[in-house]
């Protein structure tokens, strides 16, 4: 089905909801294949119908990314365990390590890459050759103290590094990130209002870059080497879990903690649907995901933080966001790819090709609408790049019969990129508007004669 391109760009859509949530059986294994008839999706304990149900299989060229930070110390237990457990997904998975000092500052093991790396990391071994010289240059900090409250900085920092690799990606810290859920409530002391909106800002940052958090309590010793923990209560740690669809442990339990926040990134779902309008009120909202399918559980987000429909209709944000267009990775939520180039007066044109099945389609009074924005980056040969097309909305407006032809056939949308731009390669990112989601395709801008 071949649509056309709007170049206007109409009101804002309808605020939606979208949350990637996990299904694991009885003991904890993935769970594919399941159906949206299969779950029941409930806000503020009322039913709200599942408008999007999108199983993220996982290809082989898409990264699975887990970032893993220890705050204890190294050499200790922790630290000794942390490392035979990474040791077992080294080369399996793309595992970043950082280590928290004495006061609080991130040092890096095995860094994530820079987000203007032109090449993705390359996934493989990397204790060996990383380990030995950060544990001989560990230097044990007691300089200052610690207050307990979590510096946002370095974790929006890593919000935002993530944001680059396609799909879920797990960020498991060990003694940190520790947050209650009562933090993100009104209040009438003024300190506590800045930190619970660092702590949103900080929230949706993951919730964005569809990071799932998972944090690990124990009891910190007086040493910063001494793994001596003891339980800590989860409604005292576990708020940027429930926030995420993540997990929380009292204690310490670093190898199984890994080991499934691992496995959860096999079974991935992406789910949205539309809450009511008068949920926008600024306060929080509970969610319940559950699953009709007996021995299934589901991992999803338990709240989110609703803002005001005023200040959502005046928030900007870029027309593609910024990690679809920079990161050194092809996004892979929405199925992208584009014919082979053709020769036309001043440039070069192609037909751009999206799966329909990735993208929202919200469905009303017998028809399904959608908001896709799409934007061809041009890259010369000396790596630099450029907007070699003005980004452009694709309003789509589909019967049911038009809906089932897009499902067979997909989505294509004709593009035209300037000669004169079309030098060395030319990327195409697709925006789904309503979910978030993007998907994108890189090739060579030769055409066919």
């Amino acid at each position: 089905m071949i649509l056309a391109v709007c170049t206007a760009f109409p009101q804002t859509p309808a605020k939606f909801i979208t949350m990637d949530v996990v299904a694991v059986g009885t003991h904890g294994q993935p769970v594919p294949g399941l159906q949206a008839s299969e779950i029941q999706l409930l806000d503020n304990k009322k039913v709200q119908p599942v408008l999007y149900w999108h199983w993220n299989q996982r290809r082989p060229d898409v990264p699975r990314v887990t970032l893993v930070v220890l705050d204890g110390g190294i050499k200790g237990a922790r630290w000794i365990e942390a490392v035979r457990a990474m040791r077992q997904f080294e080369t399996s998975e793309q595992l970043y390590f950082y280590a928290v000092t004495g006061t609080g500052a991130l040092l890096p093991v095995h860094a994530l890459p820079n987000p203007d790396a032109a090449l993705p990391a390359a996934n493989g071994p990397w204790m060996d050759r990383y380990l030995p010289a950060f544990e001989a240059a560990w230097r044990v900090d007691r300089a200052g103290r610690r207050t307990g409250m979590i510096d946002v900085s370095p974790y929006m920092e890593f919000a935002t590094r993530l944001a680059a690799f396609p799909g879920r990606k797990n960020l498991i810290c060990f003694g940190c990130l520790f947050a209650r859920s009562a933090q993100w409530d009104q209040n009438a002391d003024a300190a506590e209002v800045v930190r619970a909106t660092e702590l949103r800002h900080l929230a949706d940052a993951f919730r964005l870059a569809r990071v799932a958090v998972y944090v690990a309590g124990g009891a910190r010793a007086n040493s910063l080497v001494d793994d001596n923990t003891g339980p800590v209560p989860l409604d005292e740690i576990g708020a940027l879990a429930e926030a995420t669809g993540g997990r929380a442990y009292g204690t310490g339990e670093i190898a199984e903690v890994i080991t499934q926040a691992i496995a959860d990134g096999r079974s991935n779902y992406r789910i949205a649907y539309l809450p009511p309008a008068e949920n926008w009120d600024g306060k929080r909202h509970k969610i319940s995901v559950v699953s009709t399918r007996k021995g299934v559980r589901l991992l999803a987000p338990a709240w989110y933080e609703a803002g005001r429909l005023d200040d959502i209709a005046t928030e900007w944000r870029p027309a593609i966001p910024d990690y679809a267009i920079t990161s050194p990775y092809e996004q892979s939520a929405i199925g992208i790819s584009v014919s082979a180039p053709k020769q036309v007066a001043g440039g070069l044109r192609v037909e751009v090709h999206a799966d329909a099945a990735d993208v929202l389609l919200f469905p009303r009074n017998g028809r399904y609408s959608g908001s896709l924005i799409m934007q061809a980056l041009c890259y010369t040969p000396e790596g630099r790049r450029m907007a070699c097309s003005d980004p452009v909305r694709i309003k789509l407006d589909l019967s049911e019969q038009e809906r089932a032809e897009a499902l067979r056939g997909g989505l294509r949308f004709p593009l035209e990129v300037p000669a004169s731009d079309a030098s060395s390669k030319i990327r195409v990112v697709v925006h789904d508007e309503i979910s978030g989601d993007c998907g994108s395709v890189t090739f060579l801008p030769r055409a066919e004669q």
